[in-house]
């Protein structure tokens, strides 16, 4: 397991490093890691208490049939986060967007410009 206490992790990096090697994650949910951490499987955000967050890791460290099903939910953020799924985010950003403040008139073509 990855144990994470930091508060002033920026892009949360480290944490998709360990998801994608397939350890589960105990970490706070505060800045950069908050943005991985949101509906993430495989990881746990106890509360920013010394006391609670000290439980949550002594309490699954006795639950080892538990590591195995966040240890594949853990691969499975990580790769929700990958380049491949992250240009397909933007790409559907950039349609959204494009549907949104250009209407269904507009019809854009490769090499034709935008009308």
């Amino acid at each position: 397991m990855f144990v994470f206490a930091s508060r002033t992790e920026t892009q949360g990096l480290v944490l998709l490093e360990a998801m994608a090697a397939g350890l589960p994650v105990i970490a706070l949910s505060a800045m950069g890691t908050a943005d991985i951490l949101v509906n993430a499987g495989g990881a746990l955000v106890p509360p920013d208490d010394p006391a609670a967050f000290g439980d949550a890791v002594g309490t699954f460290l006795t639950q080892w049939e538990a590591w195995r099903d966040f240890a594949a939910q853990a691969r499975q953020t990580a790769l929700s986060w990958s380049d491949t799924a992250m240009a397909a985010r933007l790409a559907q950003c950039y349609r959204e967007s494009l549907e949104q403040g250009l209407g269904t008139s507009v019809r854009l073509r490769a090499g034709a410009p935008a009308t």
